[in-house]
């Protein structure tokens, strides 16, 4: 049975101050369990296993666009497979 997570007191300034100014954009393991309120392994195991997880790890750190990361709960709550954003044009200037 999973534990329960708990935020320490940096844990509750931190996302009191991300309520306050915004997500960060590019999100680390450690903000996405302060997001989902959920432990890693949590996470991982739930949604982990799926073709369009879109967290990646580089090094040894694990990261993900909150647009993505958003994009990805959307698809999954509703029964979908995460396609990327698909409003982004890589390599091509906006006029």
């Amino acid at each position: 049975m999973a534990t329960k997570f708990q935020m320490t007191e940096d844990q509750q300034a931190r996302k009191t101050e991300y309520d306050r100014n915004g997500w960060p954009q590019i999100m680390t393991r450690e903000d996405i369990e302060l997001y989902m309120q959920r432990q890693w392994l949590t996470i991982q195991k739930f949604y982990g296993s799926r073709p369009d997880w879109p967290v990646r790890k580089v090094g040894e750190v694990w990261s993900v666009p909150l647009d993505d990361w958003r994009g990805f709960l959307s698809a999954f709550y509703t029964g979908r497979i995460y396609e990327g954003l698909k409003d982004v044009a890589y390599g091509e200037l906006d006029d």
